[in-house]
C-alpha cells in the first residue's frame, strides 16, 4: 500500500461504497492512482480476515505511460504495448518520446532500456516494430558517429581516426592526403629521406611501412627502383657496389674484390664484378678492355672493307663469298651451301633458285 492508515469498519464502508460505484458503472472515471489505493485497502482487510478474493476485475480504461493520458481501448485504434504487454503507450509521437527518454537520446542504449512500470527490459522486436527496417541503419549510423574523429590539417576535412595515418613525428593526416603526398614525390624520383617527410614541415623521414601500406603496388615498386638507384653504400675494404647489368635487370649488391665472376641470383646474368663486363678469368680488367677495343676495331675495318668490295655475306649460311665476274645472281659454294643456294648480290635476298625474278631493292 502507498499509505499507512488505520483500517476501520467505517473507513472500509466508505471504500467498499467507492468500489461499488466504479465497478458498476464502467462510464465512471477515476483516477489510475487512486483506484488502486482503493483496491490495496481492500485486499488488505481481506487478508486479515482469512478471506480469499474470489472476484475478477477488468479495466476498459488504459494511461499512458508517457504522457499520462487516460483513455478507453475502443478510442485508440493502435495501442503500443511495451515488451512486458501490461502498460501501454497511447501513440507513435509518445513512443518515441519515451524511447529517447529510456535511451537518454542514444538509440545504442537499447538494450538497457525497460518499462518504467514493472521494470521488464524492452526486448529488440518492440524497437523494430517501431521503427521498421530503418532501425538496423539507425544503430549503424549511431556506432559511426561514437567513433572519434579529427581534422586534417592539409584538406581541413573531418575523418575519422581509423582513415588517418599517425607519423612518426605525431601529426596525423587522412590516408589520402598522405597518399596524394608520397605518390607525387615518388614520381619525381624524390625518394631519399630528406625527400619523403611529414608535410607539415617535420624533417623526420616517414617511415619505409607507412609507404608500403599507403600507397599502389606498382608505385611502392617505383619507389624500391629509385631508392636503390640513389642508395650510395658506405664502402670498406676494397668493396664492390655491384649493379647487374643484365636485361630488365635492377639487382644489386655489395660483393667483396676478390671476385672475378658473378652470376646475377635474379637474370642468371654472368659477368665480372669488377668492370662489369664479360668474364674474362685469368685476364685483367684493363686487358679485357684492350683486347675488347681492338676487337671492335677490326670488325669495324673488317664491316667496311666489305662495303666497299665484291665481298658479301650469304643470307642463307652467313659465309663471306667473292663476286669475281658475271650478274648479280649468285650461287653459294660454302660448305653449307654447296652451290644449292642462290641469292641476289644487290639486295642480299635469298632466292628458290636461279635468276629467280624478284623486287630488287639494293642495300
Amino acid at each position: 500500500m502507498h499509505t499507512k492508515k488505520s483500517i476501520t469498519s467505517k473507513c472500509l464502508i466508505d471504500q467498499t461504497d467507492e468500489l461499488s460505484k466504479i465497478l458498476s458503472n464502467p462510464n465512471h472515471f477515476i483516477d489510475n492512482k487512486n483506484l488502486q489505493d482503493y483496491i490495496n485497502y481492500l485486499t488488505f482487510f481481506l487478508k486479515l480476515m482469512n478471506y480469499e478474493i474470489g472476484v475478477e476485475i477488468s479495466f476498459s480504461q488504459e494511461v499512458c505511460i508517457q504522457c499520462f493520458k487516460v483513455f478507453k481501448k475502443q478510442d485508440i485504434r493502435n495501442p503500443i504495448y511495451l515488451t512486458c504487454n501490461k502498460h501501454v503507450l497511447c501513440s507513435k509521437d509518445c513512443t518515441i518520446e519515451y524511447i529517447k527518454t529510456s535511451t537518454e537520446n542514444n538509440i545504442l542504449n537499447w538494450k538497457y532500456t525497460q518499462c518504467l512500470r514493472c521494470f521488464t527490459p524492452l526486448n529488440r522486436k518492440f524497437f523494430e516494430n517501431i521503427y521498421g527496417p530503418a532501425f538496423a541503419e539507425m544503430l549503424k549510423k549511431a556506432e559511426e558517429d561514437k567513433e572519434p574523429k579529427f581534422t586534417c590539417d592539409i584538406c581541413l576535412t573531418e575523418w575519422k581516426i581509423k582513415e588517418c595515418i599517425t607519423l612518426p613525428c605525431d601529426h596525423r593526416f587522412c590516408k589520402v592526403c598522405i597518399k596524394a603526398h608520397l605518390e607525387t614525390n615518388i614520381n619525381e624520383a624524390k625518394v631519399l629521406d630528406e625527400d619523403l617527410t611529414c608535410p607539415q614541415g617535420d624533417k623526420a623521414p616517414i617511415d619505409i611501412n607507412i609507404i608500403k601500406y599507403t600507397v599502389e603496388g606498382e608505385i611502392f615498386q617505383k619507389y624500391e627502383r629509385f631508392a636503390m638507384e640513389r642508395w650510395t653504400p658506405q664502402l670498406e675494404n676494397g668493396e664492390i657496389d655491384f649493379h647487374c647489368k643484365g636485361t630488365d635487370c635492377n639487382f644489386r649488391i655489395i660483393l667483396e674484390d676478390n671476385l672475378e665472376e658473378y652470376e646475377c641470383p635474379k637474370c642468371k646474368h654472368k659477368s665480372c664484378p669488377k668492370c662489369n663486363e664479360d668474364p674474362h678469368k685469368g685476364s685483367s680488367c684493363e686487358a679485357f678492355k684492350k683486347w675488347k677495343e681492338e676487337n671492335e676495331q677490326a670488325d669495324e675495318k673488317f664491316d667496311a672493307l666489305v662495303r666497299n668490295s665484291q665481298w658479301v655475306a650469304c643470307p642463307w649460311c652467313k659465309q663471306i663469298i667473292e663476286r669475281t665476274t658475271g650478274c648479280q645472281y649468285m650461287a653459294c659454294n660454302s660448305i653449307v651451301c654447296r652451290g644449292k643456294k642462290f641469292f641476289c648480290f644487290n639486295c642480299k635476298q635469298g632466292l628458290e633458285y636461279d635468276h629467280q625474278r624478284h623486287n630488287c631493292a639494293p642495300r
